[in-house]
């Protein structure tokens, strides 16, 4: 029973050290955006929304698509950064066209949004694909069954 258990924890075992990884990664991006001086990049709104950022590499890791994962999570500062700094500039032309009377477009969250999306499926296509390609190879390269 525990060598069964054993073998299912080593089956698992990428699966599972990806998903704390994809966890410790977004806590340590979460630290950092909070205590070391960069929270003027991060938008309030990321504070509370953070769980729709991590709830997809935590998926892909559960599905075993690990690299897709890792992608995911390691994107996840980046299109924060460009999705508030490309906000601010429609921020700024909303301004400059409309006045500030009207409610804000809150670009930045659908731009991050938007760019998050495009990174995390890419990758999972991308590494769906890959194992795909793997094992066609697989297939064509062993020895004929009689």
């Amino acid at each position: 029973m525990a060598a069964q258990l054993l073998a299912g924890v080593q089956r698992y075992l990428d699966r599972i050290l990806v998903a704390l990884g994809v966890v410790l990664l977004f806590w340590i991006w979460h630290l950092g955006h909070l205590e070391w001086g960069t929270q003027k990049y991060v938008p309030t709104w990321m504070d509370d929304r953070i769980l729709l950022f991590v709830a997809p590499p935590l998926l892909l890791a559960a599905l075993g698509l690990v690299r897709a994962a890792l992608a995911g999570a390691f994107a996840y500062p980046l299109v924060v950064v460009v999705g508030e700094l490309l906000g601010v500039a429609a921020w700024d032309l909303q301004v400059m066209f409309l006045g500030e009377e009207h409610e804000p477009l809150h670009a930045g969250w659908w731009i991050a949004v938007a760019l998050y999306v495009w990174v995390v499926l890419g990758a999972a296509w991308g590494e769906a694909r890959a194992r795909r390609w793997a094992r066609i190879e697989a297939e064509e390269t062993s020895p004929a069954q009689p």
